[in-house]
């Protein structure tokens, strides 16, 4: 609480610092002397950021660390007679200690007239030292905040850059970003590594691949051996490609279905309130739809559709990829609305070969390219005899003129060949 109440203190103290180098530094700029090389907005901000980080620093720093200290510094004052205690009995008299130094209630573990003599003599110095930290975090916050301050306002000149010494401060907090996801990444895999080579010691590899039967609990007491088929990882595969073909059977129609209907047939203002609540949806991720599910709808399924109910929550990622395949397909032209929905949505929807193109295709290609030339220059001498030659029977399959007919479509159509040659 206290600790929340200084960072509150400190940004209003930022703001306020950042208003007064800003109207220095906009005083500076109408003055004719000198060129300003920063705008006051930039030494506004460099002043509010030497007064912010370093003092905020000091406030999480103490805020994180404050408790493990004291925690440490009343271990190692502990008297004697507490020390002779066993390791499970002490901890629970540091516990007390501490909860009553903080105004916490504490157990109600009986003690003797010494320990508890001792538990309030800790509990005293524990709040003393809790006191002490907070003074310390505090007062340093206070004067670095005031340096900072100082430092920033100081160095309102014209020709300071103040533009980038933010901009390496942003710097500074983009690396910091960086750093601390890549060691996050490497302590996620130095962890899995780590318990994965403990585990295998105890269990041989092949037992566990192999194994066909998985009960963990078996090796839960110290007096049991655990055998090479209660690690066996085969049921957990089995049941993972179960539990997937289920999912899909039931999430791709549904999810199909759905997608033709909020790409083809939906109104406007269905598909606006609609398509940004799955946007939404898409964004949680697929572990809590299990978990969810298997607290809620599975409970609902429990006699004989346990698994189905698990996974009826994961149609939304086919309805995603099917949405997106639908909405780049036209409709077919001179049918209906589900034949071309049927000939020309749903096939380019899902991922096949590309057709392989026949000779004749091949001559059209060659005749586009020899129309169209490279980079204006003009088509060669083969594509444009490939290009006639393709021609020649598209002329003679045009429908002579009759008396009641139109001239004027034969002439189109002559016009379209000679330009296809």
């Amino acid at each position: 609480m206290l600790t929340g109440l200084a960072l509150l203190v400190l940004a209003t103290f930022s703001g306020a610092v950042f208003w007064a180098a800003s109207r220095r530094a906009a005083g500076l700029a109408r003055s004719p002397a000198a060129p300003v090389n920063s705008l006051p907005f930039h030494h506004g901000a460099y002043a509010a950021v030497w007064t912010a980080v370093p003092a905020a620093l000091v406030l999480l720093v103490a805020g994180l660390f404050g408790n493990s200290v004291e925690t440490a510094l009343v271990k190692a004052q502990l008297p004697a007679a507490v020390r002779a205690l066993e390791a499970s009995d002490r901890q629970v008299f540091l516990d007390d200690a501490l909860a009553v130094a903080r105004g916490g209630s504490r157990s109600e573990t009986p003690y003797s007239p010494d320990l508890e003599a001792a538990l309030k003599t800790a509990a005293s110095e524990a709040h003393a030292i809790d006191v002490r930290i907070r003074l310390i975090g505090l007062g340093s916050a206070v004067v670095l905040a005031l340096a900072g301050a100082a430092w920033g306002l100081s160095q309102i000149r014209a020709p300071f850059r103040a533009r980038a010494g933010v901009e390496k401060w942003i710097q500074a907090l983009l690396l910091l970003c960086s750093v601390t996801a890549v060691f996050t990444t490497v302590g996620i895999v130095a962890s899995l590594v780590w318990e994965s080579w403990r585990f295998f010691q105890a269990v041989p590899p092949l037992a566990f691949l192999f194994g066909m039967e998985w009960d963990p609990q078996s090796a839960m007491y110290a007096d049991q051996v655990v055998s090479e088929g209660a690690f066996g990882a085969i049921p957990l595969f089995v049941g993972t490609f179960l539990i997937m073909l289920i999912a899909m059977t039931v999430a791709a129609p549904v999810g199909l279905f759905a997608a033709i209907y909020l790409s083809e047939y939906a109104s406007a203002t269905s598909r606006a309130i609609i398509k940004p609540l799955l946007e939404i949806l898409a964004g949680v991720p697929t572990v809590v739809y299990g978990f969810f599910a298997a607290l809620t709808v599975g409970p609902l399924f429990r006699s004989g559709f346990n698994a189905l109910g698990a996974m009826l929550v994961q149609e939304r990622q086919v309805l995603e990829q099917f949405d997106v395949g639908l909405e780049a397909n036209p409709h077919a032209i001179g049918g209906r609305h589900r034949t071309g929905l049927r000939r020309g949505g749903v096939p380019p929807a899902r991922p096949r070969r590309p057709p392989r193109r026949s000779r004749l295709q091949r001559r059209g290609r060659l005749a586009r390219l020899g129309r169209q030339g490279r980079r204006g220059h003009p088509p060669p001498r083969r594509a444009r005899r490939a290009a006639r030659a393709a021609a020649r029977p598209m002329m003679a399959r045009l429908p002579r003129p009759s008396a009641a007919g139109s001239a004027r479509a034969l002439r189109r159509a002559r016009h379209r060949c000679r330009c296809a040659g």
